[in-house]
């Protein structure tokens, strides 16, 4: 699928995301398998493409936590959500782990000409009850940050930015931008719709817009959120908030299965994304490009 999916893509589409579970990267404690990896790199660099990897260490939708290696669970490291499970990143451990994989990840991919970037998915944690401050989660994302800097020098890191620290949100997503400043990396909004197809005044979106060309961004739309927009949305609208608003340097699109479909992939946004190709092209603020 994935190939099929590549060779139907047009030249203004470059960069393909791919979304991997912990526990295909790291079946037993300590043990990477990077093989997957490799096999994505080689298929896109065999259509001129590049490859975003999207860490997984939290599933939504997921009735067991199988995307998790095994020890996690056993040390307890893994808590449920409202809708699934998520590795629990306020915990120290889990951010050691993610950076000892990551290490071991640079060794063989950093600077590879193929790989675009490390994506996390978001910082909302989705847990019902919270058994940690606002505060020391911010911590541990900030030091996640910092380690990927240190671990992949040359690779972009984006880090998931949407929710974080309730009523007083921004306080604690002003930090983490802060942080993807001083560490040449970036944020990427995995929750991308226009403000009028949500009822709340979300920090996330208004802070990507203030930042500009601070540094790099990423729009990330998934058919799941559109389902709000009334009237329905358009690939257009989608577009223009993305990169003309947000001033998104990079911009995904997701399709998920959901009845009825706001658009189809390949009949509305391959031909838009063709005659639109450009998001922002400028370099970001606080990285060095090539």
């Amino acid at each position: 699928m994935l190939q099929k999916n590549i060779v139907k893509q047009p030249k203004a589409q470059v960069e393909v995301q791919i979304s991997l579970p912990w526990a295909d990267l790291e079946p037993r404690k300590g043990v990477y398998n990077f093989t997957v990896i490799q096999s994505l790199l080689d298929l896109v660099a065999s259509y001129d493409k590049y490859l975003t990897i999207e860490f997984r260490d939290r599933c939504m939708g997921c009735g067991t936590p199988y995307i998790f290696p095994s020890y996690l669970i056993n040390e307890g490291l893994i808590a449920p959500t409202t809708s699934g499970y998520i590795a629990k990143v306020w915990d120290g451990r889990i951010i050691d782990y993610e950076l000892a994989l990551f290490s071991a990840f640079s060794i063989q991919f950093d600077a590879h000409p193929y790989l675009a970037g490390i994506v996390t998915p978001e910082s909302a944690t989705g847990v019902a009850t919270r058994p940690f401050s606002f505060q020391q989660l911010t911590d541990q994302y900030k030091r996640l940050i910092t380690g990927m800097h240190k671990a992949l020098p040359t690779t972009l890191f984006l880090h998931g930015f949407n929710w974080l620290g309730g009523p007083n949100d921004r306080i604690y997503l002003d930090q983490l931008v802060a942080s993807a400043d001083i560490n040449a990396s970036g944020i990427r909004w995995p929750d991308t719709i226009p403000p009028r197809c949500v009822s709340v005044d979300w920090a996330a979106p208004a802070i990507e817009q203030e930042i500009g060309n601070k540094l790099p961004k990423q729009a990330h739309i998934a058919t799941v959120n559109l389902q709000k927009c009334s009237p329905p949305t358009t690939v257009e609208e989608l577009y223009n908030y993305a990169v003309k608003t947000l001033n998104a340097h990079y911009l995904i699109w997701v399709s998920w299965a959901v009845s009825p479909a706001p658009y189809d992939f390949y009949r509305d946004v391959v031909p838009f994304v063709t005659a639109h190709p450009t998001t922002n092209i400028q370099c970001p603020e606080n990285i060095r490009c090539q």
